[in-house]
């Protein structure tokens, strides 16, 4: 017996069970909140693999670590260690289970996204139904967190219907876990079906133990789901109540997360609250939150394109003078070249956004009437495919 594989029988028992206990501490740590003390007990979780030489803890190390910087918006650093967790992975050691494979795609798969790498993103997630269905079957735990990936791919790039079809069969296999469901009701809440997305949404919140979340990213996004509600139904006093929570968040958080991912989503609900309010300030708040999302997420990516429509449509509201239209044409056709860039995103919402803003525009200029009504008449078509016929948006056009 080698002097590795002896220390590993005498000690490597004893450190996997420390990892282990170490890992529920960094999680427990994360859900509250305290993200310095996580993410150094996962890097002590990492040091622990190496020093054994455990393949399993320093895959799983390497996991954790990706998914945590994924949850504090540190996309590239995330996918570093996304991608050294794959390779390890695909090692296929004995010290490996089958499943570290399939987790590595998935998490991978999700960063990649941020970072607008769709279609590499979608062949990771290919690659893992397979793994998934030969493993465990379509009926598995395993399935049902791919299902649960799938629906956080779709529901980022705006196709809200697919996202309801893996999320509501991830539920299906899973039951009616708080923050799964929640993600379900946000979704809902976006297709259109407000009501029952907001009740759900409710019901989510109230069946989590609250203190533990307290000032969590998870509270953060349940407040970010209401607001979006509150909007659509006018209800601008509970809007703002939301807006409050938001900002307590960010106050608290943004000691820690570098990128500024909740100060980007408060200074844009903040714009959604104020802007029937005073339109000149919301513009200057929303210009501030496109750079912010540039920033984030790089010029050319199509995760500006949601600030890049909402800048268009408050230029629109503020004058229909010419200076006004050409900014506003601007914006709205840099959103319509990022997005027609990328297969993904060609039944997505926020292309359809953009294409109703451009046809808006061209119809206020009184200029090129058939390219109007194309851009509109595309607009309706992604509506109808990826929203519920109560949405707003496609209730305003079934209207013209």
């Amino acid at each position: 017996m080698c002097i590795r594989d002896r220390y590993k029988k005498e000690y490597g028992q004893k450190c996997f069970q420390v990892a282990k206990a170490l890992n529920l501490i960094a999680e427990l740590n994360q859900e509250q909140g305290h993200l310095k003390e996580a993410e150094k007990t996962y890097q002590e979780i990492l040091q622990i693999g190496e020093e054994i030489q455990d393949e399993t803890i320093i895959q799983g190390a390497l996991t954790k670590l990706g998914q945590f910087y994924m949850l504090t918006s540190e996309y590239q650093k995330s996918c570093s260690f996304q991608e050294k967790s794959l390779l390890k992975s695909r090692q296929k050691t004995d010290d490996l289970p089958e499943s570290a494979l399939l987790v590595s795609l998935q998490s991978l798969a999700l960063v990649q996204c941020r970072l607008n790498k769709f279609e590499e993103a979608e062949k990771n997630l290919k690659e893992a139904e397979n793994i998934s269905m030969e493993i465990a079957g379509k009926d598995s735990a395993f399935a049902a967190r791919l299902r649960e990936a799938y629906g956080e791919y779709y529901f980022l790039v705006g196709r809200y219907k697919d996202a309801k079809t893996n999320f509501e069969e991830a539920l299906s296999i899973l039951g009616q876990k708080p923050l799964l469901k929640f993600k379900w009701a946000f979704n809902e809440i976006c297709l259109g079906n407000l009501e029952e997305g907001y009740a759900k949404a409710l019901e989510s919140f109230e069946a989590v133990k609250w203190k533990m979340y307290e000032n969590s990213l998870d509270q953060a996004n349940f407040a970010v789901a209401y607001c979006t509600y509150f909007q659509w139904k006018g209800r601008l006093k509970e809007n703002k109540e939301m807006i409050e929570k938001i900002e307590n968040i960010f106050k608290v958080r943004m000691g820690w997360i570098k990128n500024h991912y909740l100060k980007l989503m408060y200074q844009y609900f903040l714009v959604v609250v104020i802007e029937s309010d005073d339109l000149e300030q919301c513009v200057i708040l929303a210009e501030a939150t496109l750079e912010a999302a540039k920033q984030l997420y790089g010029s050319d990516s199509p995760h500006i394109c949601l600030f890049l429509n909402k800048l268009t449509e408050l230029y629109l509201k503020v004058s229909l003078n010419p200076e006004e239209l050409e900014e506003a044409e601007e914006k709205s056709n840099l959103a319509i070249t990022i997005l027609e860039k990328h297969k993904t995103f060609e039944n997505s919402v926020l292309l359809a956004e953009a294409y109703l803003l451009a046809g808006k525009i061209l119809k206020g200029k009184g200029s090129d009437a058939a390219q109007a009504q194309q851009y509109l008449t595309k607009a309706k078509q992604i509506y109808q495919s990826q929203l519920s016929p109560k949405h707003p948006k496609l209730l305003s056009l079934e209207k013209k």
